[in-house]
Parts: C-alpha cells; structure tokens; sequence
C-alpha cells in the first residue's frame, strides 16, 4: 500500500491519509473510547511506577531441526450478505483489496474462504444460491484477483444437513458447477459443514459417510481437482478428537478426504489433536486447515490485547501443522461513528474496516501485527517445532505441557508463542508473542499477570553456521506519527540482531509485544527433508503397531518371490536412524521391534519418524511416532 508522497498517493484513498483521522477530533465515539483506554493504560503504569519495574524472567526456546509442514497461506471469509461492497468507491475497493491480497503491500492472502447455506434458497436450490450468492461474491473475487491472481477459492457449506448424506453432498456439488457457469467462480475445495458439532448438528460416526458422499458426488460432476477438508468443528475439544479418529478409521473416507479443519476461536491445535494427524500429514500429504479464527469482542484501534491473542493463536497453530490460516472476515463495512449497526465497536471478527458514506478505511492494530508475521514468514515456507523450557525453568508456574509446547489453550493462556520456518527463498523467519498482560478474566480466558521474558532462542538446525544477521522489528501499541509506508507505525524497525551458531536473544519481550525475524536468503534450503514419500509396491506394506512406549513394534509385508529385504528408520530430514533389518527373505509377513535407540547408541527424540520397507519388489513406507 502507497504511503504519503508516493506517485500513487491520493489523500481520498490511501490507508496511511487515513489513519491520522482515525485518532483525531472528529470521531466523537472513538475518541471517548481512546481516552478511556488512555487514561486506563496511564493508570496502570503508575501502579507498575509505584510498585517497581517487573522482574525479567529467562527462558530458552528451542526450535528443533528437521522440516515439518508446508504453510501455504492466509485465508479469509465473505458472506452472501456483504452486498455493500459493490457500492464503495473502486479507490476505496483498492486500498481494501490492496491490504488483504497484495504480495508485496499486504497479507499476501491465498485463500477465499465462501459462506454457503443451498438450504436457504428456495425453488432449484443450489442453482438460485448460486445466482444469489455469485452476485456478491464476484465482485470481491473479481477485485481480490488483481491484487492475486492466483487467489484460491473454496466452499464453507453452512446449512442444515437433510435428508441423506447423498442429497446433501449432491447440493453443494451442484452449486460449485453453478458457481462456474453462471460467474466464472473456480472452486478448488470445499467443507463438508460449518462447525457440526455445534448442538450436534453431525455425530462423529456421521463424518465418514458425508465426506464419501461429498467425494462422489464431486466426482460425478467432473470435479475430481476440488479437495475436500473436514471436520470444521468449532474448536479442538473432544468432538474433534472423536470425528477425526471416525475419518481415519474408516479406509474410503480418509483417502477421499485431502485436509483436516478445525476452528479457532478460543483454543488452537493441541497435543491432542496433532498426535492424531501428525503421521497423516508429514507421512502421507494431508494438509490442516485452520478455516476460522476471530474473536467476539469490542475491540478498539490500538487494541494490544486483541492483536496480540490473535497473532498468537496463528503462531500456536503454525508451530502444530497447520497448513493454511484462515481469519474470518477481514474486512467490514462501517457506518458514520465506526460502528455496526447493530454490534457497536464489536470488531473482533474484522481486521480492516471501511466507512461506507465517507469511502475511507481504518486497520485495527491485529492488522498490523499480521502484516508484520506475513512479511517473515510466506507462503510457501515449511514450519519447524519449536518449545519452551519455561517448565524446567519454574516448574511450581509452569507445570502445563501447553506452557512447553506453546499451545493456545482453552482457558488461561500459556505466555509466549513462537514459530519458526525456512522461506521458499531459503531465508529463516521467527516470530514471538508475549501474551500476558491486565485484562479481567472471563468464564472462558484468562491470561497471566503481566511479564517481561528475555528469550534465547536456539535454532538447532543452525548450530554450525557461525554468524547470521537477521532483521529485526517489534509491534506494539506504541504510534510513530512520523513513520512512513503501512506497518510501520505501529511495528517498529529494531535494526539487527546477530545469530551465533543458532542461537540469539531477544532482551526484552514485554506484554502483548510481537517481535520478528528475518535472515537473508539461501541460509538454509527452502524444501523439506529427503524423506521418500509416495505409494508402496503391490505386495508391499509398513505398519507400527499401537504403543507409546519401546519397543515400537513394527509389521512388514515383503514381495513376492525371495530377496533381499531392508527395514530402516529415518528422521524427517531424509537421515537413516537405525537399521533394523538387511538379509535375504522369503515373501510374507513379519514383525520386528525397535527400542528407540539410534545407530549411534542415543535415544531418538521425540517426533515423527518413516519407517522404509526396501526389496527387489520395491519400496513401502510408514509412519511412527516416538512421544517421550
């Protein structure tokens, strides 16, 4: 986006014009809404003057080696009711579309996440829901796409489930053709359903039967290319855990189905959830979408809370396989005061917001933090596991695994998060949050008193590379009035900081800050590991056992006719672990167990690892997860 005296600048149209009004004497409601807020803040860092500055507490993270997922991209939600955007002015269009899609002045967005409910429509359903919905949606695709072109599209389906799996599935498909041919719309997936677990909507042993349907009813229209992710649930409790282990017990429904989906409003991906798709993802290529996240909150401009628990959740979720990241609606109409209608300042679920009479554009805070994590780690960049020794460090305070693992979890809210990973053009990007601070708690969060962390971060994979320069910015609640370009006013250039053989510290990092890091390109190589992936050979096959604990227990199936047979372990980054079988062998089926030790007498670390079946018939693989 232009800032002030590019060639392009136009005082009606660009962000950075308008910012300054958004703080200035003619938004009564707003500017009783800051003082408030200021005076609160003045209030509290004389209690923090009174009492003393806050102690610093260390910890180290560690970002451990080996490639994980591949993080395809920011998503983000329209309904069939945002009619208004076709009546904004096209620079007002712009500078919108220009934020949320641009490679280079925006978020960069790969996804367009679309509402649709067949069941609300009336006569030839899917077809008058296309008509209807392919009135709004095609100009904001249409828009999105000059800033995007390469912008994907897929279905959220949100109605009443029917009669039969059949008819259901066969409504959607039929309203993605529709979508084609009345609009030109290409959807390249879709939902099976907008948070079943809401009430009930679908049971767990429901899944399997709607995605199978939904695959063949695709399939039938010529739609073979349009993935399917599922379950959508509206968090990551136990209705998740029970509909994706329905999806992976049932053969036919995990082959059809291309991505899991989950929510996240209050909680991001545990434990719990990636132990069940971990193997999925790293082994066998399915992907996790995160297809909403927001907030039901009254949030103002400079809302450090809200930018920092929303940044948070996107970290938590990179750290636990996420694939792509969906915020629900960036964008929304505003009317005189800055306010909905109906809802006030409830701008939880928004990012930027544009007053539909006076045609300018405000960016709350969250906007900012976004632009700033969008800009050190891309699409297309693949994730490292990174975790805290915070338990180690105070185990009396830090007792919660998801203290460690930096999960965002349901309740109080673990302290610090960060994610790591490689850019498609081999440089590193890190970004943390800090995640306490003094806000009431409610029935469903609460957060840890205000703290300030001194933070050695450890990049294993960087261990002997000597020194490495990375750039440096922090994001906070703190204006520059004399910054030029977006992002820069409220994330604040920090000059460098120096790596030596993996390791750096970030002195400070206080509450609700973000800070960031980039390293030059080609540092480290941009794809994942060496692992061979891809079908086995016909005969052929790998199975781990159940059990936690050594030995693993491990099944193969070798070729037909006698040869010589390798059964091996490999990490994740393509590096044999330990062989455990080399002779020549006779067809059949075998077992053998591992105890967990490498070739070299250490134990193995936890994560997920490929066990290879080699003999002249071919190659199978499996996975195994270690959990220590």
């Amino acid at each position: 986006m232009p800032g002030p005296g590019s060639a392009d600048c136009n005082n009606d149209c660009t962000m950075d014009a308008r910012t300054d009004q958004l703080h200035g004497r003619h938004m009564a409601t707003i500017v009783k809404w800051k003082y408030v807020h200021t005076a609160l803040r003045a209030a509290a860092v004389a209690l923090v003057c009174a009492g003393g500055a806050r102690a610093m507490e260390d910890v180290t993270i560690t970002v451990h080696a080996g490639a994980r997922q591949r993080f395809s991209g920011l998503g983000t939600s329209f309904n069939p009711g945002q009619t208004h955007f076709r009546d904004i002015h096209d620079s007002t269009k712009a500078e919108v579309m220009r934020f949320m899609f641009d490679d280079s002045l925006g978020l960069n967005t790969q996804y367009i996440r679309l509402w649709a409910s067949a069941s609300s429509c009336e006569g030839d359903e899917s077809y008058f829901c296309a008509r209807q919905h392919g009135y709004t949606w095609d100009p904001i695709i249409t828009w999105a796409r000059k800033y995007n072109p390469d912008v994907n599209v897929y279905l959220g389906p949100c109605g009443a489930k029917g009669s039969s799996a059949r008819f259901y599935a066969a409504s959607y498909a039929q309203h993605i053709v529709y979508l084609k041919e009345l609009f030109g719309i290409d959807v390249m997936g879709t939902g099976i359903a907008n948070e079943p677990d809401m009430h009930d909507k679908f049971i767990a042993s429901e899944m399997p039967a709607f995605i199978k349907a939904f695959r063949q009813e695709l399939d039938a229209r010529g739609l073979d290319h349009v993935k399917i992710v599922a379950p959508e649930t509206s968090g990551t409790g136990w209705k998740s855990w029970e509909m994706i282990d329905a999806i992976n017990a049932d053969p036919a429904a995990y082959a059809a189905l291309d991505g899991y989906a989950t929510h996240s409003y209050n909680e991001s991906i545990n434990e719990d959830i990636e132990e069940r798709v971990a193997a999925p993802i790293l082994a066998d290529g399915k992907e996790y979408w995160m297809t909403e996240g927001s907030d039901f909150a009254i949030e103002l401009w400079e809302d450090a809370d809200q930018a920092a628990g929303m940044t948070s959740r996107w970290l938590a979720d990179m750290n636990h396989l996420v694939t792509q990241w969906t915020f629900y609606m960036m964008m929304a109409g505003r009317n005189t005061n800055w306010e909905n209608d109906q809802q006030g300042m409830m701008n939880g679920f928004h990012m930027i917001l544009y007053r539909i009479e006076e045609q300018d554009v405000g960016l709350l805070l969250k906007g900012y933090y976004f632009l700033q994590v969008s800009r050190t780690i891309g699409p297309g960049a693949v994730c490292r596991k990174a975790v805290t020794n915070l338990m180690d460090v105070n185990p009396d305070k830090y007792w919660r695994r998801e203290d460690t693992s930096m999960v965002f979890v349901y309740g109080e809210k673990a302290p610090l998060y960060l994610a790591a990973a490689v850019n498609t053009d081999g440089s590193w990007g890190i970004a943390a949050t800090n995640y306490t601070g003094d806000k009431a708690p409610d029935a469903y969060t609460s957060l840890r008193p205000s703290a300030d962390y001194r933070i050695t971060v450890h990049v294993e994979e960087l261990a002997d590379e000597g020194d490495i320069v990375f750039r440096a910015h922090r994001c906070n609640a703190t204006l520059d009035p004399g910054a030029a370009g977006l992002g820069s006013r409220y994330c604040h250039d920090e000059g460098h900081v120096t790596m030596h053989n993996g390791t750096f510290v970030i002195d400070s990092l206080g509450s609700f800050d973000l800070m960031t890091f980039r390293s030059p390109p080609d540092v480290s190589a941009a794809g994942p590991g060496r692992v061979v992936r891809g079908g086995s050979a016909a005969g052929m096959r790998v199975l781990t056992l159940p059990g936690k604990a050594p030995p693993y227990r491990i099944r193969y199936t070798a070729g037909s006719g006698p040869s010589r047979v390798r059964v091996s372990v490999y990490d994740m980054r393509g590096r044999e672990v330990r062989g455990l079988v080399d002779r020549v062998m006779p067809p059949g089926t075998y077992d053998v167990s591992w105890d967990g030790v490498s070739h070299t007498g250490a134990r193995a670390a936890s994560g997920l690892y490929v066990v290879r079946l080699e003999s002249a018939a071919g190659r199978a693989t499996g996975p195994l997860v270690i959990e220590r």
